[in-house]
């Protein structure tokens, strides 16, 4: 009798380790799923006035904002120099600036109300090379001096193409057409 008694209590003790084993596992399970109700939704709507990118140094590569009804993205190289702008002006024209070093503009793409228009600049940021398209909807490629004046254009006109040649005030000194 003793030793039944003994294998009774052998496998109650058994037993209650299963019993054991299983809350505990349990109460992981529940752990978890509680957890896992606590985490935000995937498709969380993030809204901020200013977003910027750094990289793991520290350097600023990219901001995202707004500033007198323009949206603005700027993207910078590994000095932190801007390179690269995306905007979007208050009247909803785009346009896209690179830059060099120094943040010196040297190419300009936008998109106006007489159309697209495409500007390079010198080293000391003077517009010089222009392709657009003018007020007559025609497109144009313009030369311009240091002060902005044009020197050469080449653009279409009605029916024509046309070469025109400026003086160093912007007046008219010479051009070339052709009847198509």
């Amino acid at each position: 009798m003793e030793q039944s008694l003994i294998e009774r209590l052998e496998r109650l003790e058994k037993q209650n380790r299963r019993f054991k084993q299983a809350g505990f596992v349990l109460v992981l399970i529940l752990v978890a799923f509680g957890t896992m109700a606590q985490q935000p939704p995937l498709n969380t709507e993030v809204k901020a006035q200013k977003f910027s990118l750094h990289d793991s140094s520290g350097k600023t590569r990219g901001m995202f904002f707004t500033r007198e009804g323009q949206s603005i993205l700027i993207l910078s190289d590994r000095n932190g120099e801007p390179r690269l702008t995306l905007t979007v002006g208050a009247d909803g024209s785009p346009a896209v600036g690179l830059f060099e070093p120094g943040d010196k503009i040297r190419a300009e793409l936008s998109l106006t109300n007489n159309g697209p228009r495409f500007v390079l600049y010198s080293k000391d940021e003077k517009e010089q090379v222009l392709l657009n398209m003018g007020k007559n909807g025609q497109p144009q490629l313009g030369f311009l001096d240091k002060n902005k004046l044009p020197r050469v254009v080449i653009g279409a006109a009605g029916d024509q193409w046309v070469v025109g040649t400026y003086g160093p005030k912007g007046e008219l000194t010479g051009g070339l057409g052709e009847k198509k």
